[in-house]
């Protein structure tokens, strides 16, 4: 049994990513996981399919990952089951002109998920500012009224009926490393490559530092992160799908109770007819 409440951040204290480990895997066989989040899935779709036709609450799902993990071509298998028709992906580039002529969550606001939809964000509102603490382009002064617009931006959204679930995707700097060495390897992956990525390798230890920064100031039992560990992507996957479910079970929705617009009584004698034969074939 995989205890979720073990991914989440302290309650009190300081938060020590190297308290959690990037290759853990509650000792679960392969195998075995891959059979468990298949199963997952199938429950994820029935519950995707009940939010939709609910059309009253929306989940966002936020990535955010020290590599290019997070680019959502590679955590497709965690939404295979589920249907394109609900839901709105988007990665972000670094924001244009007219972005930094707004406050910081504008252009974030307007992709978040409406009413029925799983909307996830990879590079979201979270990235650039980490990059700024990283490369000190921020006051430290700022960084806890940036943590403070977020969590109201995220509480505004909980209050129109969106659910935010935070991942923070934690591998280890091996296989980083690791991953970086088999993309240049490989000149059809090069395009994975950013220069962010050899940033983070040379200042993994500063980088580490501001996710536990922004994550303990933006947790909490309403928005909440979870470390995932990620050196094992398919643990990885499991485990997302598993929180998924977890949230969606929370959230309980439900099909609509409402009456047709039109009975059986309303159709044509034809298609009435039609029905009745295919009704005795299957019976």
């Amino acid at each position: 049994m995989v205890d979720l409440a073990y991914f989440l951040p302290p309650s009190q204290g300081e938060l020590n990513l190297e308290a959690y480990n990037p290759s853990y895997t509650f000792n679960l066989d392969k195998t075995n996981a891959k059979k468990e989040a298949q199963t997952l899935g199938l429950s994820l779709h029935e519950w995707q399919t009940k939010l939709f036709a609910e059309q009253k609450q929306s989940v966002l799902i936020i990535f955010q990952a020290m590599d290019s993990i997070a680019k959502l071509s590679n955590l497709q298998q965690v939404f295979t089951s589920l249907s394109p028709h609900g839901i709105s992906a988007h990665t972000f580039d670094p924001p244009g002109i007219d972005d930094q002529r707004h406050d910081f969550i504008r252009r974030f606001h307007h992709y978040a998920p409406s009413k029925g939809m799983i909307g996830i964000f990879s590079h979201s509102y979270y990235e650039w500012i980490l990059r700024d603490i990283v490369s000190n382009n921020i006051d430290p002064k700022y960084l806890h009224s940036h943590a403070t617009h977020i969590n109201n931006f995220e509480l505004l959204l909980r209050d129109s009926g969106t659910q935010v679930i935070k991942f923070y995707l934690h591998i280890s700097r091996q296989e980083h490393r690791h991953r970086l060495l088999q993309r240049l390897a490989n000149p059809e992956e090069f395009w994975k490559l950013t220069t962010t990525d050899l940033h983070i390798q040379k200042y993994w230890s500063q980088t580490i530092k501001s996710y536990e920064q922004i994550i303990q100031l933006t947790h909490s039992p309403l928005h909440p992160w979870y470390i995932i560990p990620s050196d094992y992507t398919w643990f990885r996957d499991l485990l997302i799908a598993k929180i998924l479910n977890h949230t969606l079970t929370a959230m309980k929705p439900s099909y609509p109770v409402i009456t047709p617009p039109f009975t059986v009584d309303d159709l044509p004698d034809e298609m009435v007819t039609s029905l009745s034969k295919q009704a005795k074939k299957t019976s």
